[in-house]
């Protein structure tokens, strides 16, 4: 589910408890540290975030607040696995194949495209997979493409 501002995040979140929360820090009506301190207020629920902020207190105050932590690790992400793993998460339980995959992050699908495609999706799965060989979250679609796998 995407949502557009905290109004209806936050309800939401807790009502729907999804598997993860990405959220951006510019949210038109609540400012984006807040919407993770009432989230946490809740519920456990992984919070990535994602924002073009550049300020150091956003920096500070976004893990501070209780964002961006996996097994009490905090998940730092390249800006290329930042796409990758948003671009999974909206398509969660749907197989997306290399071409879909890197033409969103690379704006082209070239073949040496899937080999870096690859590379990324090997250093994006060791960050959240307590086993990387047996997936949780991404599963690999050998020939085919990824998928973020969905909780039943």
């Amino acid at each position: 589910m995407t949502r557009r501002n905290a109004q209806t995040a936050i309800p939401e979140a807790s009502s729907h408890n999804p598997d993860i929360v990405l959220l951006d820090l510019g949210l038109p009506d609540v400012n984006g540290i807040e919407v993770i301190k009432k989230i946490r207020n809740r519920s456990n629920m992984p919070i990535i975030v994602i924002s073009a902020r550049s300020e150091d207190t956003d920096k500070i105050e976004a893990p501070d607040a209780g964002c961006a932590w996996l097994r009490e690790e905090e998940l730092h992400l390249t800006p290329i696995e930042y796409k990758i793993l948003c671009l999974l998460s909206q398509n969660i339980g749907r197989v997306l194949t290399h071409t879909d995959i890197t033409q969103h992050v690379w704006g082209r699908s070239w073949e040496n495209d899937v080999a870096f495609l690859r590379v990324f999706m090997e250093t994006l799965r060791k960050k959240p997979e307590p086993l990387p060989v047996s997936p949780q979250y991404i599963q690999t679609h050998v020939g085919v493409g990824y998928r973020m796998i969905r909780e039943e």
